[in-house]
C-alpha cells in the first residue's frame, strides 16, 4: 500500500503515520506542494514494485474481497487467454454515510474500456503504463477523460470483471469534480489540449482517427462539463481558447469519419454519441457558437458526474 499525502494541512499526514506505525506493507509518501489527483498518482505509481497496481481516491474505499477478485480474475484466467493491459470492475456510486446509491455494471471489456473513463477501480499492468508512457495530466483538469483518450488510442488488452463491484465511489459536494471543475480556470483549456497533443505521438497509427474523436469528445466535455450556467461573457471568452486550440493542435479533426457518422464506436454509450455528434453537427452548420451562448445560462450541472 502506498500512500501519498498531497501537501494537506490538517493533520492528514500524523494519522497516515501513525496507522502505518510498524506496518512493512504500507509506504506513506510527504508532498511538499499540492501536485493534484494526477501530480499525486504519477508519483506514487513509482513506487509500486508490482506486476499491477490500482488507484484508490482519497474519498473512496474498497470491500475487503475486492483486490482478491480481481488478482483471481488474472491468475485463474484460461490458459489461451492473454495478460490484460487493464483489469476493470463494476462498481458503486455511495454517499458519504455509505449509503449505495447505484451499481455502476458495464457488458463486456471494449464497453468497460469506453464507459468506465476514471483512473480509479482498475488494476493496470506495469509494463504497458510505461511502454506507452503513461501519465496522469496534473493541475485541476479532466485528468480521467483525458487519460482515457490517450489510453484508447494505445490498444490495450482488456478484462472486465463482472464478479465484483468492490469499489465504492463517494459522491462528495467537496470533490474536485463538484466545485473546481463546475466553472472554467484560468490555463485549464491549455493545460487539456497540450496534454492530449505531447500524447499524440505515442498512440498507435491504426487508432489515429479513434483518438481524434476521443479529443474532440474531450473538447465537448470541457464546455458543457464546466460551462453550464457560467453566463455568456465566460462561455465567449473560453470557447475563443478552446475552439483556437482545437483547431490548430488538431486541424485534422474536421475530418474524422467518427465525428462525421461514416464509422461509430460499437462500445460507446448512444447518449454520448448523441452528445458528440451533435456538437459536430452544430459546428458544421454553424450553430455551435450560439448553442453554447446559450446553455451558458441555464444551470445543468446536476447532468455531469
Amino acid at each position: 500500500i502506498v500512500i501519498y499525502d498531497d501537501a494537506s494541512t490538517d493533520r492528514t499526514l500524523a494519522k497516515i503515520e501513525t496507522l502505518a506505525e510498524g506496518n512493512r506493507t504500507i509506504t506513506v509518501l510527504e508532498g511538499k506542494q499540492n501536485r493534484g489527483p494526477g501530480g499525486g498518482k504519477n508519483y506514487a505509481a513509482q513506487f509500486a514494485d508490482t506486476d499491477y497496481f490500482m488507484f484508490v481516491d482519497a474519498d473512496d474505499y474498497i470491500e475487503e474481497d475486492y483486490l482478491q477478485v480481481m488478482a483471481d480474475a488474472i491468475e485463474k484466467r484460461p490458459v489461451d487467454e492473454l495478460l490484460p493491459d487493464i483489469v476493470i470492475s463494476n462498481f458503486k456510486g455511495v454517499d458519504e454515510k455509505g449509503n449505495v446509491r447505484y451499481i455502476r455494471s458495464f457488458k463486456g471489456n471494449d464497453v468497460a474500456l469506453y464507459s468506465g473513463i476514471t483512473n480509479w477501480g482498475k488494476l493496470f499492468r506495469r509494463c504497458f503504463w510505461e511502454e506507452h508512457h503513461l501519465k496522469i495530466p496534473e493541475g485541476k483538469v479532466l485528468d480521467d477523460v483525458l487519460l482515457r483518450a490517450y489510453i484508447v488510442g494505445c490498444g490495450p488488452e482488456v478484462k472486465h470483471i463482472s464478479a465484483t463491484s468492490g469499489y465504492c465511489y463517494t459522491h462528495s459536494p467537496h470533490s474536485v469534480s463538484n466545485t473546481y471543475m463546475n466553472h472554467f480556470i484560468d490555463g485549464v483549456a491549455v493545460q487539456e489540449m497540450n496534454y492530449l497533443f505531447d500524447q499524440k505521438v505515442y498512440v498507435d497509427s491504426e487508432r489515429i482517427e479513434e483518438y481524434l474523436y476521443w479529443v474532440y469528445k474531450v473538447y465537448c466535455w470541457h464546455m458543457l462539463k464546466s460551462g453550464s450556467g457560467v453566463g455568456y461573457k465566460d462561455m465567449k471568452k473560453e470557447y475563443h481558447i478552446m475552439h483556437e486550440l482545437l483547431c490548430g493542435l488538431f486541424p485534422e479533426y474536421i475530418d474524422n469519419p467518427y465525428l462525421y457518422g461514416k464509422r461509430s464506436l460499437k462500445s460507446e454509450r448512444k447518449i454520448v454519441k448523441v452528445a458528440v455528434r451533435g456538437m459536430f453537427l452544430m459546428e458544421k452548420i454553424r450553430m455551435q457558437k450560439l448553442f453554447l451562448y446559450v446553455y451558458s445560462l441555464v444551470n445543468l450541472r446536476w447532468l455531469w458526474p
